[in-house]
């Protein structure tokens, strides 16, 4: 595939190929989109170790694709919420990346690529991910024809045992395989519906979609002083301020 750099902007109809970056979990991955889909999605090992494996899955991809980063119209990246480690490198990583290569950063947030994976479902949608002292971050979705999914609320954070007060219908839940450690499906009874285990987790070709949706509404590309989103105060953070 070879490519040449693509315009971007309002009005742009095919603001690719874009190289999307997903490290908010302890499996990352790096795909590179078009308006065709994942041309290319690679996994990054899992345990976390981002740092030592993001440059070079990210080259392998534009090798195998023949293409330069000039040539992407975009470096989308996954912002959170999510780990703290693993969103500072990937933010990192696509910052020096974009500026390198003089081509616009987008910051998407993890929670509504997790939710764009389920773009189809007539049922809302839950988007969830792990956050430490056993608390979740949470976001609720609706899903419209031909579009990607709406977000109906803030990112938030809460303990299992009250997303009963949050969720009120029957919703499809993706984000976490563990639902089991949770008791999600206990607490909701049969308002729970899992996703299908396949559309678990996140990954960066949705993430990259949804840079492009961003740029097609003309949404400017992210600062370079743009910092990942943390609904709470890391436990890092934490330690440090001693809060």
């Amino acid at each position: 595939m070879q490519g040449k750099k693509a315009t971007y902007g309002a009005g742009t109809d095919n603001p690719s190929p874009v190289l999307a970056i997903e490290t908010a979990g302890r499996t990352g991955s790096v795909a590179l989109v078009s308006e065709n889909g994942a041309d290319a999605e690679l996994s990054l090992a899992a345990g976390g170790r981002h740092s030592r494996h993001l440059p070079a899955a990210i080259g392998f991809i534009l090798e195998r694709t023949g293409l330069e980063p000039g040539d992407l119209a975009a470096i989308a990246v996954s912002a959170g919420p999510g780990s703290f480690t693993g969103l500072r490198i990937g933010m990192a990583t696509a910052r020096g990346l974009a500026l390198a290569a003089g081509v616009p950063m987008y910051a998407v947030p993890t929670l509504d690529a997790l939710a764009a994976r389920l773009s189809f479902s007539a049922l809302p949608v839950c988007a969830v991910s792990q956050a430490r002292k056993n608390e979740l971050y949470i976001a609720r979705y609706r899903c419209r024809p031909q579009a990607m999914p709406e977000r109906e609320t803030e990112f938030l954070a809460m303990k299992p045992e009250d997303v009963r007060d949050f969720v009120r219908e029957k919703t499809v839940f993706t984000g976490v395989a563990g639902y089991e450690d949770y008791g999600l499906a206990a607490i909701l009874g049969d308002d729970f519906i899992p996703a299908d285990p396949r559309l678990f987790g996140p990954a960066a070709a949705p993430v990259g979609m949804l840079c492009m949706e961003m740029m097609k509404r003309g949404e400017k590309p992210a600062a370079d002083t743009e910092e990942p989103l943390y609904v709470k105060v890391s436990q890092a953070e934490e330690k440090l301020t001693g809060e």
